[in-house]
């Protein structure tokens, strides 16, 4: 009823509403709905009812019932009454997926947010990053707390990270598609698990930049001769550099903030016959 419909949408950020469910669906949370469930608003008149993410420790890969493969719209829309689920809690999603208007701009940021925030190369450049800021301290925090057992324990853990990065997008395409009886999804799962090239001897970040990024080798011996190369989008090379060297655990910095805004793709041959291909996105930084 377009009367309910816009009185819900007085009362409600929306916008912010469809963002939070899509974060929480696509994590996989599973102490959700009916538990870790925050909304909030301001004091002014005509201030609206947000909601945050709270507790999100059961996801992303936590274990099997809060893995890539989690039918997580069935989840999230669940009528059950024993935890995680009460239908109090997602009785107004369920009942706003009734109004056409809701569900297409659900579907329409659903597409847009796993092309984009939550896009394999992006969730995989982060997952990378917070690595490198923390390995050096694992060891200590081993020692001092007994958790997790080994370092080789924790970097199993990561990679359960990087799994669940690069599978979601394309499960959580098909969860929708069943879900909403859909003859069609404007999203191209393929694209990132194609292009990521993920490489856990060879860590890329951030991306995207500004032109200004670093190859950080991981693996257990030094890299030597290297050869760069970056492709742009209509396949012209616009950028090469031979006999790179870089010692394990250590950083080789690209100052190419000379290049256009854009995606252009990163193939590193090394050691040989060692090739690792990488998605690399540009940006105006504006």
């Amino acid at each position: 009823i377009d009367e309910n419909y816009s009185f819900v949408s007085n009362e409600i950020d929306l916008n912010n509403f469809i963002d939070f469910q899509i974060a929480e669906i696509y994590f996989a949370n599973y102490d959700w709905p009916c538990n870790n469930y925050k909304i909030w608003k301001g004091n002014k008149p005509n201030s609206k009812w947000r909601f945050l993410i709270h507790d999100l420790d059961y996801s992303f890969n936590y274990d099997e019932i809060s893995s890539y493969s989690s039918k997580s719209m069935e989840h999230a829309t669940s009528i059950e009454n024993d935890w995680p689920h009460c239908e109090c809690s997602n009785l107004l999603f369920r009942r706003l997926l009734m109004n056409d208007e809701f569900e297409e701009q659900f579907l329409n940021k659903f597409v847009d947010h796993l092309s984009n925030t939550f896009s394999v190369d992006r969730v995989t450049s982060i997952i990378n990053e917070f690595e490198l800021l923390y390995s050096n301290e694992i060891q200590e925090h081993i020692d001092r707390w007994d958790y997790p057992s080994t370092v080789e324990n924790w970097g199993n853990e990561v990679a359960l990270l990087r799994s669940f990065a690069n599978e979601r997008p394309c499960y959580m395409a098909g969860n929708i598609i069943s879900f909403f009886n859909l003859s069609e999804f404007n999203f191209d799962c393929t694209e990132g698990i194609m292009t990521s090239g993920h490489n856990n001897d060879l860590l890329l970040f951030p991306n995207p930049s500004l032109g200004n990024f670093s190859l950080y080798n991981n693996s257990t011996t030094d890299i030597e001769k290297g050869k760069a190369s970056i492709i742009n989008s209509i396949g012209q090379v616009v950028y090469t550099q031979h006999d790179i060297f870089i010692s394990k655990n250590q950083y080789f910095h690209f100052n190419l903030n000379n290049l256009t805004e854009g995606i252009y793709l990163l193939i590193f041959e090394y050691n040989n016959n060692n090739i690792t291909n990488q998605k690399i996105i540009i940006t105006s930084g504006s």
